[in-house]
């Protein structure tokens, strides 16, 4: 008879005990940034995603980071699942673009993705992304003369070309117009309609806070989670 799953185990994100303190003097632990003390996240299938909020200050930027395995928490247990551990895509509010076409970008991101794919199946990849993400006549056009929406279509379908399980984005809607901003929201729900867990920080209320599924608001040092209706 098969062992149980544990809640662990089913939950894509499972949370213990975390903190993560502002580095202070080699003596001291240094001021409390913020705690979570229990989290296990599962999101809905192929449904919204996550809008972390909370105010200027509060650590929305560092608890992404930790999530992302880029910056260590300064206590406690993170989990992701199986699946998912090492697959993990983190997107900085101004995304560094390299210094190549357009096309190029999205060339670089296909050879050095996790899994190993023919020179003719990578070129597909780039010719999906370049229409996904509605780029298309600006191939070959230099990626850093792109508009602030155009720049962040090609940095989340950089992104998206791998397939990764989870994705992180640090104030996408930072510097966006609001068509610029509908446009970022439309292709974040085709990717949690494939199956890719999202998780978005944002002080603004827009397209992108009004697709969500769940809220995590980061106030008084801990993480307070609330499901939205609908």
């Amino acid at each position: 008879m098969p062992k149980p799953r544990t809640l662990a185990e089913e939950s894509l994100l499972w949370v213990r005990d975390l903190q993560y303190r502002l580095p202070d003097a080699p003596t001291s632990p240094g001021r409390l940034l913020w705690q979570i003390p229990s989290l296990e996240w599962t999101p809905d299938p192929r449904r919204g995603w996550v809008h972390l909020s909370g105010d200027n200050g509060s650590g929305k930027t560092t608890l992404l980071r930790v999530l992302a395995g880029m910056q260590p928490a300064s206590g406690g247990e993170l989990r992701w699942q199986k699946g998912a551990a090492g697959q993990i895509r983190y997107l900085h509010q101004q995304p560094y673009l390299f210094d190549t076409s357009v096309a190029g970008n999205l060339v670089l991101a296909a050879r050095w993705q996790p899994q190993r794919r023919s020179a003719g199946e990578q070129r597909d990849q780039v010719e999906a992304m370049l229409e996904w993400s509605g780029l298309s006549e600006h191939a070959r056009q230099p990626a850093r003369s792109l508009s602030g929406g155009e720049r962040a279509r090609l940095a989340l379908a950089r992104a998206w070309l791998s397939r990764p399980p989870v994705l992180l984005l640090d104030e996408p809607a930072a510097n966006l117009d609001q068509a610029a901003v509908e446009q970022l929201a439309i292709r974040l729900e085709q990717m949690s309609q494939a199956g890719c867990a999202v998780i978005l920080s944002s002080h603004q209320d827009n397209a992108l806070s009004h697709g969500c599924t769940a809220r995590w608001t980061l106030a008084e040092v801990s993480l307070h989670t609330e499901r939205m209706p609908g």
